[in-house]
């Protein structure tokens, strides 16, 4: 298994990766995004169980950076071009752009909340 050294956030940057979204999500009255994740994953189990639970969804609130960095995932953008984008739209609070967007793109990945 390899270990990852700090501030390997910046290399998923290089490679021109692309994020896709996996999960629906809702805008919060503050406008911030809200994500929805699925309790059950298994068909058989969601198509049957879903419909009968109160909160058939996960709430992952985003703060707002990540809102920023979730409205320009569109499955089209590669993950430098949404740095460049979000680093002009907010400036100095999310510097270090690079470092900070490659660590959030990957625990998305990690929780499943994009692909790339």
């Amino acid at each position: 298994m390899k270990k990852r050294r700090r501030g390997e956030g910046n290399d998923l940057l290089m490679n021109e990766v692309i994020p896709r979204p996996l999960v629906n999500f809702e805008t919060a009255e503050e406008g911030l995004i809200v994500l929805l994740k699925p309790k059950i994953k298994n068909p058989f189990l969601a198509k049957h169980l879903l419909p009968r639970l109160k909160r058939p969804n996960f709430k992952i609130k985003l703060d707002e950076n990540g809102t920023a960095v979730w409205k320009l995932i569109d499955g089209k953008r590669t993950a430098l071009e949404i740095a460049e984008l979000v680093e002009k739209e907010l400036g100095e609070k999310i510097h270090p752009t690079y470092e900070r967007l490659g660590r959030f793109l990957r625990m998305l990945k990690n929780g499943h909340f994009i692909s790339f």
